[in-house]
């Protein structure tokens, strides 16, 4: 309907402005033109604003986002790592001294076992620095001991310790498997007492 006024509102307003330079096309004077399509004119123009509505604004939506909460992880849907059990070893401390800087331990294993892993093991135990022995067997290790006590004692001489050697040197270099050095103690040493003088000893056995 408004379009309708609109278009009535322009066609008096041409009719108006024709009428007033060329009256006698509507064949009227100039003043009856002037009320005529100046009237109409107002009245169209108050019909288009009655007619005209105010379109309602938009209202923003505003769309709310709902955070869901991130799920939580329980032990069963992620599991800790299990642990694999510390192995345990089976040796025994022989004999054990210290002075006021070193620790000394010597140590009986089982034949076959991992010499190295278990005086890693046995380092553990250190408070001080120290020097760890490994045998695989008693006797062995009781030759060793007597030896370290023979170099303790003054009356001990040489040619003793020589009669020691040319007897037991290459039995208890079989069956020390292993030792820790305190002044190398990130070092395992297999079998050091097979050396040349072992060589040399055995040939002669």
């Amino acid at each position: 309907m408004s379009n309708l006024f609109a278009f009535l509102f322009i066609a008096s307003f041409i009719c108006f402005i024709v009428g007033l330079i060329k009256p006698t096309l509507f064949k009227l004077t100039r003043k009856k033109v002037a009320l005529f399509f100046g009237g109409a004119i107002i009245v169209f123009l108050i019909l288009m604003g009655s007619t005209t509505k105010t379109e309602p604004k938009e209202e923003n939506n505003i769309a709310t986002i709902t955070s869901t909460p991130e799920a939580k992880t329980t032990p069963e849907s992620n599991p800790e790592p299990s642990k694999e059990p510390e192995e345990k070893y089976d040796y025994e401390i022989l004999d054990r001294n210290e002075n006021k800087t070193v620790e000394n331990y010597m140590v009986l294993i089982k034949p076959g076992d991992d010499g190295k892993a278990i005086a890693l093991e046995v380092q553990k135990e250190c408070k001080k620095s120290c020097n760890i022995d490994i045998f695989d067997d008693k006797e062995a290790l009781g030759l060793q001991k007597q030896y370290d006590d023979m170099m303790k004692t003054l009356n001990t001489t040489p040619e003793e310790l020589q009669a020691w050697k040319e007897k037991n040197y290459v039995f208890v270099a079989d069956h020390l498997v292993g030792l820790i050095n305190f002044e190398t103690p990130e070092e395992y040493n297999e079998y050091p007492f097979k050396d040349w003088h072992y060589e040399e000893l055995k040939g002669k056995n």
